[in-house]
């Protein structure tokens, strides 16, 4: 099967069902593994186009000869088997396009299922979607009656990042986001740009903390700020910063940062405590 995904997350879900070698498209700011792959989106937003986030290259999709492409969601001209595709639709026509727009934590779970059938691979993407969920019920047994950890979370600009699933990943790790106008809260969690799986924290700025007191830590885009699999180790990740429920949830290197001596250190380092 040829698959294009128009949304970094669908590409991570891709990867996750074990089809990233089957990517034959994807945008700008996707990174799978396995080599390069033709890019059919252009830089910079459309918001006017319903297929994602970023303006499609129509030329470049066709190219690709997709069977499938997963999309944020459909426009009334996409294709439709036995009709013709609508005009100012840059699908091409017999494509199979399918829609992921995920709202929360389990609208995301919902949705690795969906890209699942999709690409004609039920049983792997109900397993993966098992998977999660036995994960985050393990991570909340192991933290029930653990106080709530208070934390800030913003994005590299100082805002609040948008995405339900966010306050849904925080919640699983034992945390509560301070309320506008509160307290301070004694922790900082910054969310890496949502754009790139590679979102390190070289990339956040350092003086992050001067938006609030106490720690500070980034976690990496796939693992908050991208609704995909990776939300899951960004539950376990936090829970780990703040609580340390079991030495086996240490984040894996490249999943979460700690600000300290004006620099960032990888808390998934084997010296960092």
């Amino acid at each position: 099967m040829r698959i294009v995904s128009l949304l970094p997350a669908a590409t991570d879900v891709i990867v996750a069902l074990g089809h990233g070698a089957e990517l034959v498209g994807v945008t700008h700011l996707c990174d799978p593994p396995g080599g390069d792959r033709t890019i059919v989106t252009t830089g910079g937003h459309g918001a006017a186009d319903p297929h994602g986030p970023y303006p499609v290259d129509a030329a470049a999709l066709a190219a690709v000869r997709p069977d499938v492409v997963l999309a944020r969601s459909t426009c009334v001209s996409c294709p439709v088997p036995g009709a013709p595709v609508g005009r100012g639709c840059p699908m091409p026509a017999a494509v199979a396009v399918h829609a992921y727009d995920p709202t929360d934590l389990a609208t995301v779970v919902e949705g690795v299922t969906r890209i699942g059938e999709a690409v004609g691979d039920v049983r792997e993407g109900l397993a993966l979607a098992s998977h999660m969920r036995r994960r985050l019920g393990w991570l909340e047994r192991s933290l029930s009656g653990v106080p709530l950890q208070p934390v800030t979370v913003v994005d590299a600009v100082g805002s609040r990042p948008g995405g339900g699933w966010v306050s849904d990943v925080v919640a699983s790790a034992r945390c509560s986001e301070a309320a506008d106008g509160g307290p301070a809260a004694p922790a900082t969690v910054l969310a890496l740009d949502s754009g790139s799986r590679r979102a390190r924290a070289g990339d956040a700025p350092r003086d992050a903390s001067s938006a609030a007191g106490g720690e500070v830590y980034a976690v990496a885009a796939g693992s908050l700020s991208r609704p995909g699999p990776g939300l899951v180790d960004g539950a376990e990740a936090l829970a780990w910063v703040f609580h340390r429920p079991h030495p086996d949830l240490r984040p894996a290197p490249g999943t979460v940062w700690r600000l300290a001596d004006g620099g960032w250190a990888d808390v998934g380092a084997a010296t960092i405590g």
